[in-house]
């Protein structure tokens, strides 16, 4: 029984230090936007272009279009759009 809690060690901090995956944001339309993002630790207003996407943008966040006002909370791995000027998960 011990072997095995030794042997579950490695794995399990390898686990507590993996870093939480953060969602993208894919902009489908032909227009730029401004968009707040607020995260426990910090709020912040990004512009994301045309047809970009923005990668890693954040985890566990509220995001919000400022010229549309739609908006999301949004937790890990999850793909965002903006299609229309309004927000979705996917």
């Amino acid at each position: 029984m011990k072997k095995t809690a030794y042997a579950l060690l490695p794995v399990l901090a390898l686990a507590a230090a993996a870093p939480a995956l953060a969602a993208d944001l894919k902009n489908n339309d032909d227009v730029a936007y401004e968009v707040y993002v607020e995260t426990s630790e910090l709020e912040q207003t990004v512009t994301i272009g045309a047809n970009e996407t923005l990668g890693d943008l954040c985890h566990d966040c509220y995001v919000e279009i400022v010229d549309t006002g739609s908006a999301l909370t949004i937790g890990e791995e999850e793909h965002v759009t903006i299609t229309d000027g309004q927000l979705s998960a996917e």
